[in-house]
């Protein structure tokens, strides 16, 4: 009997120590929440737990269990699995997510492992507690370090739908303001990527917009986002017409919580606009909000209380906007982009198109050098944005 216990605890510690690198960077989602053999798994996690004695170590294997567990979710969700099993997954995550917000609260900022924290946040967007990234930036002097870690993070991604589902993180953050710029240049790029995808008669990318794995009224305030950062086109007609079907198909989700967080969050965010006549607008968008709330026109309000935080946002955006440094990006990016097609095949049908972009963009930025505007920089980011992607064909 002893021995065949000393066997079964073995299996347990090689578990728990060979799932190591997978729990870091998963790959295979192993044992599934639907498994029978599930609490295996969970034993090996609770192991490696007790056996980590330094805070800061603890905090590293619960985040592993987090990517494990957030992995776990998304495989479940890709084979179809009924409601009350990833349910059961989510509520999983959780809890293992209070316990990490709890340790993280205790760590010093140096130990605040940020680098992978992030790396959790940009790989599992939809999943994460946004709580955790609270903690992270309330221990943060500044939200600079933050930003850079997540760009760089977000450029190694290999997913088309990343800067969409990041964009929409952001919303979740408790401090938005800071993310703004970030957040307008992520849904620029998505935005770009589609209309070069679109110009190829690829419809797969905008199709995968309709594919909603986190919260579908998320995706109504981005496409209210993305729209109005758009020209007048066909895409931002497709983009209408897929917010509009995304909010009658949830309507049944929408009620009087939602449409509270939702008004709620931009008067928050409004407090910072300048100008009286400004902010008096904005709330009286959102009175009207509240009005349609109250008339039991859920959908209506929600999608009032969307419109309205992009309106904030541009203004916002407005704001903090500095137009030489960001005239400056647009060159150096456009210069990089102007090598780069120098050196294709000129017999190339797409090459043609590349320098026909290049020479609109180049109009632009000369515009956009005499006269700065938000509309125009976003012009010419989004014609950059379609160059990038099209040099890939």
């Amino acid at each position: 009997m002893k021995r065949q216990f000393s066997i079964f605890i073995t299996v347990i510690f090689a578990f728990a120590f060979t799932a190591s690198a997978a729990f870091a960077q998963p790959k295979s989602a192993g044992l599934l929440p639907t498994n029978p053999f599930y609490f295996i798994k969970e034993w090996g996690r609770g192991i490696k737990l007790v056996l980590s004695v330094k805070a800061v170590r603890k905090a590293e294997v619960i985040l592993e269990i987090l990517n494990s567990k957030a992995l776990e979710i998304k495989v479940l969700s890709d084979m179809g699995m009924n409601q009350s099993a990833i349910q059961q997954a989510i509520l999983n995550y959780q809890e293992s997510a209070s316990e990490f917000e709890l340790l993280l609260k205790q760590l010093s900022q140096s130990d605040v492992l940020l680098e992978k924290i992030l790396a959790h946040a940009v790989n599992y967007p939809e999943i994460i507690d946004v709580k955790i990234l609270d903690i992270v930036l309330n221990k943060l002097d500044s939200p600079l370090p933050f930003i850079r870690q997540l760009t760089l993070l977000i450029d190694r991604q290999n997913d088309e739908l990343t800067e969409l589902a990041v964009a929409e993180l952001i919303d979740r953050v408790e401090n938005r303001t800071p993310f703004l710029k970030l957040q307008e240049n992520l849904l620029i790029i998505f935005n770009g990527r589609l209309q070069a995808r679109l110009s190829r008669d690829d419809n797969s990318l905008l199709s995968r917009v309709k594919q909603i794995f986190g919260n579908p009224l998320s995706r109504i305030v981005s496409l209210d986002q993305m729209r109005e950062m758009l020209p007048a086109s066909d895409l931002k007609n497709q983009l209408g017409i897929i917010r509009q079907q995304i909010l009658e198909n949830n309507e049944s989700a929408i009620g009087e919580l939602q449409i509270s967080a939702a008004v709620q969050g931009v008067r928050e965010l409004a407090k910072e606009i300048q100008g009286k006549k400004l902010a008096e607008q904005i709330e009286f968008l959102l009175s009207q909000a509240d009005s349609l709330a109250e008339n039991g026109n859920y959908a209506a309000a929600f999608g009032q209380a969307s419109v309205t935080s992009t309106i904030v946002k541009n203004n916002l955006i407005q704001q903090l906007t500095d137009f030489e440094a960001e005239l400056d990006k647009v060159k150096s990016q456009f210069d990089e982009l102007s090598d780069v097609v120098r050196n294709l095949d000129s017999e190339k049908n797409i090459t043609k198109i590349l320098k026909e972009l290049l020479l609109e963009a180049e109009r632009r930025i000369i515009q956009l050098d005499q006269k700065p505007s938000l509309t125009l920089l976003r012009n010419v980011k989004l014609l950059l944005a379609i160059i990038d992607e099209l040099r890939g064909y």
